[in-house]
């Protein structure tokens, strides 16, 4: 399975909000860390707004992306129709 929340171990302080907002019960403690269960997580975000320490985020592919593209290679992307909300475009349909 692709990963789509980042985690970093070492910003977590061990102050189980992520664990006591997860509706799903994806994220468990291992070694006094927070874990993404990967096979449970469905990918809601809760866990994102909830950590003080900022040790979750997003993983994208973006920059990645935009060098296929400047290379001139093909590349084919599907996106989530909540893609305006993270990509600083205007209106949908926008190139630059």
């Amino acid at each position: 399975m692709i990963n789509v929340i980042g985690f970093k171990e070492t910003q977590c302080k061990d102050c189980y909000k992520c664990v006591r907002t997860c509706d799903v019960k994806a994220i468990v403690v291992k070694d006094n860390h927070a874990q993404i269960l990967n096979e449970k997580c469905i990918l809601c975000g809760h866990c994102l707004e909830i950590c003080p320490q900022n040790a979750k985020s997003i993983i994208s592919d973006l920059d990645k992306v935009k060098q296929y593209i400047k290379l001139g290679m093909k590349v084919v992307v599907s996106l989530a129709p909540s893609y305006l909300g993270i990509l600083k475009y205007k209106k949908a349909g926008q190139y630059k």
